[in-house]
């Protein structure tokens, strides 16, 4: 099985100054080791601070590591971020249609483009309004068009459901499904909400602090989680636990 990602022993600390003019290094990522298969989809949860984004943002080459190795494997090229905040991809003020034909030229991918407004359901009665018109949902759905218009060979989906209404979450993570199906996409999703990471993923990461304290495969993780605050997050879902009672439990 070819390894299309794959980090060694990574960490990261931001340095910056702070109120007083002294020089801070706060660790977000302390050795992070783990591998991704071509093809497969790997879930990764934890409540909020616990590293997520950084890692996303690292994979992306967004900031380099301060220590570790990562390592992509050679036809692994293109790796698209599809972030929380789709406003950096999808322009407000511009036309969605003039978004995704810019993208199509430049990776000749224009004779896919109705295909590719077909395989995430954009209705083309959208395609005139502007980035700011949509709603998250449908923004969240012309930044994947957009992607998938690039042809990547990895993408990294950084709380993709987070703009969304429940329903609309619910549509979209069916959408990865059945994209990753059909299409063989390897794909990391990040999110809070292990209803929706446990049926898509392959295998599933849960970060805190940092650091990944449970790891395996999604059934196996969702059946025996090894550790307490993955029992946590799944029970965070069945009594409706908000943030603030998962970060004052006694063990995190």
């Amino acid at each position: 099985m070819i390894k299309v990602l794959t980090f060694e022993n990574v960490s990261y600390s931001p340095w910056k100054n702070d109120f007083w003019g002294k020089t801070v290094n706060k660790t977000l990522l302390k050795e992070i080791t783990f591998s991704l298969d071509k093809g497969k989809v790997l879930g990764i949860a934890g409540i909020s601070g616990s590293g997520k984004s950084t890692l996303a943002r690292l994979i992306a080459g967004l900031i380099r590591p301060v220590s570790g190795k990562i390592y992509f494997s050679p036809e692994t090229k293109n790796i698209r971020l599809l972030s929380q905040n789709n406003y950096y991809s999808i322009n407000p003020l511009r036309k969605i249609s003039s978004i995704l034909l810019e993208t199509a030229s430049v990776y000749r991918t224009d004779h896919l483009l109705q295909a590719v407004l077909d395989e995430v359901n954009f209705p083309a009665d959208l395609l005139n309004r502007r980035g700011g018109e949509l709603s998250g949902g449908e923004r969240q759905r012309a930044a994947l068009a957009q992607i998938l218009l690039s042809d990547p060979h990895l993408i990294v989906f950084d709380e993709p459901f987070s703009a969304q209404d429940p329903a609309s979450a619910e549509n979209f993570s069916i959408l990865i499904n059945r994209l990753q199906t059909e299409k063989k996409l390897t794909t990391i999703c990040i999110s809070h909400d292990l209803n929706i990471l446990f049926p898509i993923s392959d295998e599933m990461m849960i970060l805190h602090k940092g650091k990944i304290i449970d790891m395996g495969k999604s059934g196996d993780l969702r059946q025996s989680p090894s550790h307490p605050l993955t029992e946590m997050l799944q029970k965070a879902l069945i009594y409706d636990l908000g943030q603030d009672d998962l970060e004052n439990l006694p063990y995190i």
